[in-house]
């Protein structure tokens, strides 16, 4: 009897504490289960994606190119369309190196590589003019293929403005995930829809898993 309690005890200690280590974005997501699972990187990228784009630090947006998306990423959102490029890289050894932040470049012997995109290190630059928080909250995420690299997001976001107006929405972001034993996952598409909380239509009445091709109003939350 001992034993069992102490079990029980150990069991929901460690789910408490695998839920304080859970990002507040992803604490109330429900992930695919069956074959097609998420591994923990996979989600830990998602995760760091919406704390990035709810952060007002001044490194949200290269972090997001550096960390999240590849160098050839698209990124649709409502900031606007971000698109990087990746040109070849030699295989020399680098004798000389200088990154310049505000190209996004670096130069080896003479060359110039993109490190990471700059159009969406720079999609964060203007998006705090009139808000003052914002929180996203994601609550169920889908696999569109096996090899889970075709995904998609479903969730609300709640914008506080500075006029103390504060409006929810419900969103849904397709995700096309490159995928590196190395390096681990990051995002070569992403493009993000909302439904408004005036609108007659919720994600809801989207009864398929392919809500996100099928999404009502075709307008942008991120």
């Amino acid at each position: 009897m001992l034993l069992l309690a102490f079990l029980k005890y150990y069991i929901q200690s460690e789910t408490l504490s695998d839920q304080c280590n859970m990002s507040y974005t992803t604490r109330e997501a429900v992930w695919p289960q069956g074959p097609a699972m998420l591994d923990e990187r996979t989600k830990d990228l998602i995760a760091r994606f919406y704390e990035l784009i709810d952060s007002k630090s001044s490194d949200a947006g290269p972090r997001l190119a550096s960390e999240v998306f590849t160098k050839s990423a698209y990124f649709g959102g409502g900031t606007g369309t971000f698109q990087g490029y990746e040109r070849k890289e030699t295989a020399a050894m680098a004798v000389k190196f200088h990154f310049d932040p505000k190209t996004g470049y670096a130069h080896f012997r003479g060359e110039r590589r993109l490190i990471y995109s700059i159009e969406i290190a720079r999609s964060r630059d203007n998006v705090w003019k009139d808000l003052a928080e914002r929180q996203h909250t994601i609550s169920r995420v889908y696999t569109i293929d096996n090899a889970c690299v075709d995904l998609m997001v479903n969730g609300s976001c709640k914008t506080t403005y500075k006029t103390e107006k504060v409006e929810v929405t419900q969103f849904a972001a397709r995700l096309v995930l490159k995928r590196s034993e190395d390096e681990g996952p990051s995002i070569e598409l992403m493009q993000v829809y909302v439904v408004r909380t005036s609108s007659s239509h919720t994600l809801r009445d989207i009864p398929s898993r392919y809500a996100i091709y099928r999404v009502i109003n075709e307008d942008t939350c991120c």
